[in-house]
């Protein structure tokens, strides 16, 4: 996607109000006597007035038209009636606020300091006592002119919307230094799947590598490029398979997908002892340069590696779906190959066929934490045939 094209992108952000109108607390004159029903008897109370809520937003920062953003905000006052926005996590639509002829993709989400209590907005509008509050409540929007799919990077857009509350405060202090970080949020959020290709070229399948395996990355240089930094740990954990694991090697919950697997030492020397040590790579940068020391990547991941490379030429949103496609491929074949493994254990053909799968699958499967750590194969069986396996591999 070209950066004219990118620029397009826009945002909103509003502060949100609670109205609700009660009925009179006055005390209520003495009731006349009510008529009486067909039947004859007195007729039941009247109803009382129920009360209403309603929620309006007031514009704090957007690039938006006038036209194009009175649509947006109504379109968030009537989820915000409905209860379909939370400060959890954001959510993803496409909306049509006249910008695309099918529609536009709209990520929001509601902003509350950390600290506070989660509170849905409908359960404080309940208040007995509340009549017009200005809630300390924020609501972020970020539009796509198109309906593309931005819900490709929903965890991106959490950590950016959620960065957000340090620039926020009652006197907006720091409006335009808001206004700044709204205006480039495409950049912020996916520009990493298309920067990380363009400077590390055919390297790239060195950090498809370590995603993979789930090495440490440690970033060494005399001059540290920050944006560089931060973009590297973003791929790494795009392309790691964290997300997609449900349990650690002692049966225990895995960590959030957001913990990068990546170590920034910038003051330490070279040695060759990390270049020998698997379970770290080492990139150093100097200038325009820069030298992984692992100097063995699989076939598999060179040849998703070209595809990342060529996926980078068309747009973001292409790079992330090959990164995902990239992740669901190495779990198909880690679950076929367990398949076989678990057959293996009493019958010499899966065994065989346990064999012919690794070395044709394009990537160690016999050295993947995922699969030799894996509680499902921690039986004496399994675990023999993994060391079979691992003989006729050297």
């Amino acid at each position: 996607m070209s950066e004219d094209v990118e620029s397009t992108h826009l945002y909103a952000l509003y502060t949100c109000h609670v109205n609700r109108r009660h009925a009179s607390t006055q005390e209520a004159p003495p009731a006349e006597a009510a008529p009486s029903d067909d039947a004859g008897g007195p007729a039941g109370p009247a109803e009382a007035d129920v009360p209403e809520d309603n929620f309006s937003l007031s514009v704090v920062a957007t690039n938006l038209k006038a036209e194009n953003e009175v649509e947006l905000r109504a379109s968030m006052v009537k989820r915000l009636t409905r209860g379909l926005m939370h400060a959890s996590s954001g959510s993803v639509t496409v909306l049509d606020i006249g910008l695309g002829e099918v529609g536009s993709a709209c990520y929001y989400r509601l902003l509350q300091q950390p600290g506070e209590e989660v509170q849905e907005l409908a359960e404080l509008s309940a208040s007995p006592t509340l009549s017009s509050v200005c809630m300390d409540r924020y609501i972020v929007c970020l539009v796509d002119p198109v309906s593309s799919p931005l819900d490709l990077f929903r965890s991106e857009l959490d950590t950016f919307s959620f960065s957000l509350l340090s620039l926020l405060d009652a006197w907006m202090s720091r409006l335009e230094e808001l206004r700044v970080r709204l205006a480039s949020w495409f950049q912020q959020v996916a520009g990493f799947t298309t920067r990380c290709p363009a400077r590390y070229q055919e390297d790239v399948s060195v950090l498809l590598h370590v995603g993979l395996t789930g090495c440490q990355l440690t970033f060494q240089g005399p001059n540290e490029d920050a944006q560089l930094t931060e973009d590297t740990k973003k791929f790494v954990t795009a392309c790691s398979l964290s997300s997609l694991l449900n349990t650690t090697p002692d049966n225990k919950p895995a960590p959030p997908s957001d913990q990068f697997l990546v170590e920034v030492d910038s003051t330490a020397e070279h040695s060759n002892s990390h270049a020998e040590n698997a379970a770290t790579v080492v990139l150093s940068l100097e200038g325009e340069e820069h030298k992984f020391s692992c100097e063995t990547v699989s076939r598999f991941c060179k040849t998703w590696g070209e595809k990342v490379l060529s996926a980078s030429n068309v747009s973001a949103f292409q790079v992330r779906q090959v990164l995902d496609n990239f992740k669901l491929q190495v779990i198909q074949d880690m679950n076929a190959f367990k398949r076989l493994l678990l057959q293996a254990e009493t019958d010499h053909y899966a065994l065989y066929r346990c064999l012919v799968f690794a070395r044709n699958c394009g990537h160690d499967l016999l050295q993947s934490p995922a699969v030799l750590d894996d509680p499902g194969l921690a039986s004496f069986g399994s675990q023999d045939v993994l060391k079979v396996l691992q003989e006729y591999q050297k």
